[in-house]
């Protein structure tokens, strides 16, 4: 996305197929997108020059049923 103006401009290798996915999250440099079809959850690296994906190592994760949604938890850190 160009910071300035917002407009988008496709990556190379898209689209990125997984099925029947719901909705994903972007984590940082990660995203995640479930997909209920396969009963897994593909996660990509971002190449954050790029913008670029790759498959994370071991993607699709499964999962013992479809996954219908995501969401992420965030810990503090705490330091003494």
């Amino acid at each position: 996305m160009d910071q300035t103006t917002g407009a988008l401009t496709e990556i190379q290798g898209s689209p990125y197929s997984v099925g029947t996915a719901t909705a994903g999250i972007i984590n940082g440099p990660a995203i995640y997108v479930p997909d209920l079809h396969s009963s897994s959850i593909f996660a990509w690296n971002q190449d954050t020059r790029t913008g670029a994906l790759t498959a994370s190592p071991r993607s699709p994760f499964p999962t013992s049923v479809g996954p219908v949604g995501l969401t992420t938890v965030v810990f503090p850190i705490l330091t003494p």
